[in-house]
């Protein structure tokens, strides 16, 4: 049931563009990664934490556009939205 709801975390914190959140979760994740043998997450997923949990102190101004949701998942976009990020 624990890892259900790790998962389910994760989705949230990347629908509804929680950086802290998503953070949490996938830290709660690496446990799990390395007990069911994700060589490569268990190896690589303490590094991208690591990296991440010190944005801030960085790369600031990449910190504040994340927690301003502005690289993060905003959800479905719209079909204008769409041609333009693929010209």
């Amino acid at each position: 049931m624990k890892m259900v709801e790790l998962q389910l975390a994760m989705i949230r914190a990347d629908r509804n563009g929680n950086w802290d959140l998503h953070l949490e979760s996938f830290a709660a994740m690496l446990p799990w990664l390395t007990i069911y043998d994700h060589a490569n997450y268990a190896r690589w997923g303490p590094v991208y934490l690591a990296g991440m949990e010190n944005l801030e102190t960085k790369a600031p101004k990449v910190h504040a556009e994340f927690m301003l949701r502005t690289l993060w998942s905003r959800g479905p976009t719209s079909d204008s939205t769409k041609s333009q990020l693929i010209r």
